[in-house]
């Protein structure tokens, strides 16, 4: 696979205190993470795990993941309809 493939995706690293351990991240795969007693473990292994996962798409000829995407999708966060009103000009201070 194409270094610049993954390169797209955005990786970081959260500590976890229910855990105790440092939880890597991707951007693109929101529902994928890789937990790691060491920060730079736990980076290579969320970077290695999507390594797999985007060849695994490509083997089956199927869409790669959007990189940057947000979590959760605001597809599924109900909107309020409503149009969002402003605070008064005295309220904001």
């Amino acid at each position: 696979m194409s270094t610049m493939v993954i390169d797209q995706y955005r990786f970081w690293t959260e500590w976890s205190e229910e855990d105790g351990e440092w939880v890597g991240l991707c951007d693109g795969f929101p529902l994928v993470s890789w937990v790691e007693p060491d920060q730079e473990a736990a980076e290579s292994g969320i970077r290695a795990v999507v390594a797999e996962d985007i060849e695994d798409l490509v083997a089956e000829a199927k869409p790669l993941p959007k990189p940057g995407v947000e979590w959760p999708p605001q597809t599924l966060a109900p909107k309020d309809p409503r149009p969002q009103q402003s605070a008064p000009p005295s309220a904001r201070l």
